[in-house]
């Protein structure tokens, strides 16, 4: 079997800014869902019109802040980027 070769110190940093960054996309996506979901919910929405309007609300989420955030801080420079923002 062959082995695979050890990533190169910047291509570990790369790995862990780009995760970094998936997982601010992840908490910004959950934290949106839940949000619009329990808002539907007061506003008397039945189970289906709410996961209809989350899904509405998640199709409108603006992630651009959180990338301009991460474009900001070089992949190498030791920056938890789930800090910013």
């Amino acid at each position: 079997m062959r082995q695979q070769p050890k990533p190169t110190d910047r291509e570990a940093n790369v790995d862990e800014h780009d995760q970094q960054l998936a997982e601010r996309v992840r908490t910004a996506c959950v934290s949106t869902a839940l949000e619009a979901y329990h808002d539907a919910g007061l506003s008397g929405l039945c189970a289906e019109g709410r996961w209809e309007y989350t899904i509405g609300v998640l199709r409108q989420l603006d992630l651009t802040p959180l990338l301009n955030a991460a474009a900001l801080v070089p992949a190498d420079c030791g920056v938890d980027v789930r800090q910013i923002g």
